[in-house]
């Protein structure tokens, strides 16, 4: 997720997640790796929940909270690189909603 080269031609990556349960109270993400600088957002709808970098560790799972998540039925993630060339990364192996 995210954009690991700052020529014009690449753009950053995103995973939209479609038909997740209305019930989902929290996404675990198991992290392999991260380049860069920034955050990891989570968007329903409008809602943003956001993970800074210096929250993930390789090797090791994170959970985001989503406590008040509107009724979407998708959720998007993607990163916010705070370099001026907007560079920044997150390799995932696995997704999983609560």
């Amino acid at each position: 997720i995210g954009r690991n080269d700052a020529q014009a031609d690449y753009g950053p990556i995103l995973v939209q997640l479609l038909g997740v349960p209305t019930a989902t109270r929290s996404m675990q993400l198991k992290v392999l790796g991260i380049a860069g600088s920034g955050q990891l957002v989570v968007l329903s709808g409008k809602q943003r929940f956001p993970v800074p970098f210096s929250k993930l560790r390789p090797g090791q799972s994170v959970v985001v909270d989503l406590p008040k998540r509107n009724q979407q039925s998708e959720l998007t993630l993607l990163v916010e690189s705070s370099r001026a060339d907007k560079v920044g990364y997150l390799v995932y192996q696995q997704i999983t909603l609560d």
